[in-house]
């Protein structure tokens, strides 16, 4: 199927192709095939943003699961979810300096602020935000009543 014009050679009609595509991540290349829009004249190749997203996801949770804990990983981990440096430097209760030092590898990584990432990976992974939901609450705690009554549903109904 046909559609568009190529934005680069503004001529060539684009085609819906398969492109394999891989990530590299510090000793690993991770590989997979996606969809993408190909110009028939200059060959441009364009990848579908959503599988683009979601194969880089993958590459995640993959080194997530694994425990990699390399300044690589941590920095392609922290990107894909969308963390500025400064913010997870925030959250994990460190200067972005330091979170500069992980990434380049110039200071060991903290397991613990790797092991939050890898949650907020996994969480991510499984359209969940419960690790960044609790860590933004603790960052700006909001204020609990004196007394909290719940219903028997909302301790059933767990």
């Amino acid at each position: 199927m046909k559609t568009k014009h190529c934005v680069g050679c503004k001529t060539g009609k684009l085609a819906r192709v398969r492109v394999m595509d891989s990530i590299k991540v510090g000793g690993h290349a991770f590989s997979a095939e996606l969809p993408a829009l190909r110009c028939e004249h200059c060959d441009l190749v364009s990848f579908d943003g959503p599988a683009l997203e979601g194969f880089e996801l993958r590459v995640a949770v993959e080194l997530a699961r694994a425990g990699e804990s390399t300044g690589a990983a941590m920095r392609f981990m922290r990107k894909t979810v969308g963390l500025r440096a400064a913010e997870f430097a925030g959250l994990v209760d460190v200067t972005p300096e330091t979170v500069s030092r992980w990434e380049n590898d110039k200071q060991s990584l903290d397991h613990r602020a790797m092991a939050v990432l890898a949650s907020v990976v996994l969480d991510r992974f499984e359209r969940r935000s419960t690790m960044l939901d609790t860590l933004r609450a603790l960052q700006h705690p909001r204020k609990l009543a004196r007394r909290i009554e719940f219903s028997p549903s909302e301790i059933a109904g767990r």
